[in-house]
């Protein structure tokens, strides 16, 4: 349920704004209760917001350039990465907004990550947006980490990679 909320959440994020841009800062969260941190490279934030409850963290983010991003911490007792990638993506692939001949399951950064497409028609108008999830798990947690771009543009795929590579996890 969590991973369709996060693709919903994508497509509805925006409709007119400017390609990707290049400028980037570097962002670090702490994740509560756990004594380390998620950092990553992106645009600007604009605005953001972080909630954690009961072992999880969510943190949901948008940039001015019109990139979406949600990170989830959750308890789970994978193994390793891929188990967090087969986890998370089996359920968000059930998805009917996931334009499945658009699936590509890939590493970025060395980290199982997914790159996809999204589609629906919403108020009269026909959304197409660009998707990227990349996984690590990490102690007795899986993270799942999120982009999305809307409009949908030539080129935002790798630009969504690129920023989606950049995730870690830093130990104090």
């Amino acid at each position: 349920m969590r991973a369709s909320i996060g693709l919903v959440a994508a497509l509805w994020a925006g409709l007119a704004v400017p390609a990707l841009g290049a400028a980037q800062d570097a962002y670090q969260f702490t994740v509560p209760g756990r004594g380390w941190s998620v950092a990553f490279r992106m645009a600007p934030l604009t605005q953001y917001q972080g909630e954690s409850q009961k072992g999880r963290f969510r943190l949901l983010g948008t940039t001015g350039d019109g990139t979406t991003l949600s990170l989830f911490v959750e308890p789970y007792p994978a193994k390793d990465s891929e188990a967090c990638r087969s986890q998370y993506w089996g359920d968000a692939s059930r998805s009917p907004l996931v334009v499945k001949s658009s699936v590509k399951l890939t590493s970025l950064g060395g980290k199982p990550g997914v790159e996809y497409v999204v589609e629906a028609d919403r108020q009269g108008q026909h959304l197409k947006a660009a998707n990227v999830n990349v996984y690590l798990a990490h102690g007795s947690t899986c993270i799942d980490f999120h982009l999305s771009r809307i409009p949908f543009r030539k080129g935002d795929e790798a630009q969504l990679a690129a920023v989606a590579s950049s995730l870690s996890v830093k130990q104090p």
